[in-house]
């Protein structure tokens, strides 16, 4: 009985350290980038495509009700293909995180997505009621986490890869974002279609625009984009983010079709090197014990 006492302790002492939950450690706070003078933050860096440091914009309107205190919303942006007015001539966006101390293998990532124009979502054929038809390719936005700066086309390995449209035309096009093929700005939390109407008073992002576009009085969307907890699959000190838009198929100018970032919220967490709140060996052992009698209990009965 004594020996098999030892060998149910042993193997409950076993059991009590399988059942030790993991826990994680906070590396970086959750922290905020409204793109604006409220930004205290110091573990992001914000650049374009080509490496170059990006400044907020503070986009004044009176008729966009959403906007903040004083009429105005930092953004970073617009980006589009060529560069007119207030829009840059840039499709990528690099958010390089980097923690302050020790490693992290896991991020939370949320952020709002500005929309501006004529997006063509999963693109679509045009039927103008005189004149030939206008084809117009799609328009996709893409999160990529880590690694080299995504090119081309492809989207594998990517956070999030998906199309946007604005409502522009009761037969326009649809997006895959809130459902394959659904109607243009589905999920947004900000929506603007009237046309005719400029709803930022910023010099270069008013009235018509070369070639007879419209910047933003053809509409906006805002969605608010939430990635949840991105596993990283290995700890790191430094994380590169890049969000990329309007880069495939036929682009049109920047006056036509641009977007921005706002209000970026992360945070990032490593494994815990004993700072978490893991039980003392004494619990362990207790614990290992009280299922070893339980046990030795049972075999007891059956004897």
């Amino acid at each position: 009985m004594l020996r098999n006492l030892r060998y149910l302790v042993t193997a409950g002492a076993v059991l009590g350290l399988l059942a030790v939950p993991a826990f994680s450690a906070t590396v970086i706070a959750t922290t905020t980038y409204n793109f604006d003078a409220s930004d205290t933050g110091t573990t992001a860096t914000f650049k374009n495509g080509g490496g170059g440091a990006l400044t907020p914009v503070a986009l004044v309107g009176t008729a966009a009700s959403h906007l903040g205190a004083g009429g105005t919303d930092g953004i970073l942006g617009p980006f589009g293909n060529t560069a007119v007015g207030l829009v840059q001539n840039n499709q990528v966006v690099q958010m390089t995180i980097t923690s302050p101390g020790p490693a992290f293998n896991a991020i939370t990532l949320n952020f709002d997505l500005w929309v501006f124009s004529s997006w063509d979502g999963n693109g679509w054929t045009y039927h103008p009621p005189t004149g030939p038809d206008q084809v117009y390719s799609a328009d996709p936005f893409q999160v990529a986490v880590g690694g080299a700066m995504p090119t081309g086309t492809s989207c594998a390995g990517s956070a999030l890869c998906t199309t946007f449209a604005q409502s522009y035309s009761p037969n326009g096009p649809t997006q895959d974002y809130g459902g394959a093929n659904s109607p243009g700005m589905t999920g947004a939390t900000v929506t603007r279609t009237t046309r005719g109407t400029s709803y930022f008073s910023n010099p270069g992002f008013t009235g018509s625009a070369p070639g007879g576009g419209l910047y933003t009085d053809a509409g906006y969307a805002i969605y608010n984009i939430n990635l949840g907890t991105i596993n990283l699959g290995s700890s790191v000190t430094s994380l590169t983010i890049y969000f990329r838009g309007l880069f495939s198929g036929n682009l049109q100018p920047g006056w036509d079709e641009s977007w921005g970032l706002g209000r970026v919220q992360y945070s990032a967490t490593g494994p815990d090197v004993g700072n978490g709140e893991i039980p003392e060996p004494s619990t362990i052992a207790l614990g290992g014990l009280g299922l070893a009698l339980l046990a030795l209990a049972r075999l007891r009965r059956k004897a």
